[in-house]
């Protein structure tokens, strides 16, 4: 692993860079493409943003998290190289304490400046908020928070010239995407929030508050836009991404087979998530190493592995992405390793490193 270390020192990571900048998926794909209506916002519209942004920062008690460890891999000609422990996240779930039909699922992931080569800070965190029926078990409505180191920039270069001067001025830039999802409407707003600190992974806490304190002022400089009508109608489901992930997950467990799709709503824009490929996986031997020299072996069993796809069917946009899922027992439709290749020479792997709590 030494060897592979100090190879990997001399390749572009300004490539992790872009990788955080411009994922999809956990990932926002729609986040700069969604600004649209401006002018003239209606009052209905703050007040559900509000609303949202009420969801997403009310008190939930964790039910399950699970952690997870970065590898990251660039493609050489033919042959791939790679480091461990360059960052990480957790996929977490979370149940509302003095509203009991809330339910949440946070989803973090990113570099970690102080693991990764050059000091590469690029990371993104989502929570999806679901508001149930209680008596009929559906979905109400849905509220859908994304937050995100922000770039212009559509090539390496471009993405390390921002980062510099990003440094240079002390001016960091973020951007956080609010989404209130309901039967009959979808209305979005992307936030530009900037900071004189660049915070990382680590420092989530610190930037939700940030944005909390910024949001009053940042949203009168927002674009908005609203799916509603026919549009809306296309696709009913209030759940948003994260949901939409989850219950597809639970789906290709129970034994629906592939292809299947599932369309959700983003920045008030219609999309489509397709599990393409269901495999079942009788045993994974899972190897990587910490920063600390650690190595971790891990061995399971009873897997399936599904390769997703979400488009944009008015775009004609899409990107891919793997999971391998447990089965049984305290995995059962837990992702024990979750697979990003935004480009031919660049992969991102997330293996799951430790699983707190557990559901009943």
């Amino acid at each position: 692993m030494k060897k592979a270390t100090k190879q990997m020192m001399k390749v572009p990571w300004a490539a992790l860079v872009l990788f955080f900048a411009l994922a999809p998926a956990m990932a926002q794909e729609p986040l700069r493409g969604a600004v649209a209506q401006r002018a003239a916002m209606p009052e209905t519209i703050p007040t559900a943003l509000d609303e949202a942004v009420e969801m997403v920062f009310s008190d939930f008690r964790v039910q399950q998290q699970c952690d997870y460890v970065m590898t990251g891999k660039i493609r050489l000609l033919l042959f791939w190289v790679g480091q461990d422990d360059v960052g990480g996240g957790y996929i977490r779930r979370e149940e509302g304490t003095e509203r009991p039909e809330l339910e949440a699922i946070r989803l973090k992931i990113g570099s970690d400046p102080l693991k990764a080569p050059r000091g590469i800070n690029r990371w993104g965190a989502a929570t999806e908020i679901i508001e149930r029926d209680v008596q009929r078990g559906s979905t109400r409505s849905a509220a859908f928070f994304g937050f995100m180191k922000a770039t212009e920039g559509e090539t390496v270069d471009a993405v390390q010239s921002e980062l510099d001067a990003e440094g240079d001025e002390s001016q960091y830039v973020f951007e956080a995407s609010i989404n209130r999802i309901q039967p009959s409407v979808a209305l979005s707003s992307v936030l530009p929030i900037v900071s004189p600190v660049d915070f990382h992974i680590r420092q989530l806490d610190s930037a939700d508050r940030m944005v909390r304190e910024q949001y009053e002022s940042a949203f009168r400089l927002s674009n908005y836009r609203r799916l509603n009508g026919d549009s809306r109608q296309e696709c009913r489901r209030s759940e948003s991404f994260l949901f939409t992930v989850k219950e597809m997950i639970d789906a290709a467990v129970a034994g629906e087979r592939a292809p299947f799709s599932r369309c959700y709503v983003y920045n008030s824009r219609r999309l489509e998530l397709t599990v393409r490929d269901r495999d079942t996986v009788g045993r994974e031997r899972i190897e990587y190493e910490l920063i600390d020299g650690t190595a971790v072996k891990k061995e399971y069993r009873n897997l399936i592995s599904l390769e997703f796809r979400v488009s944009n069917p008015a775009t004609g946009w899409d990107t891919d992405f793997d999971l391998l899922v447990g089965t049984t027992g305290a995995l059962r439709g837990v992702p024990v390793q979750i697979t990003y290749q935004p480009n031919f020479w660049f992969r991102a792997i997330l293996h799951l490193h430790q699983i707190s709590g557990g559901l009943s």
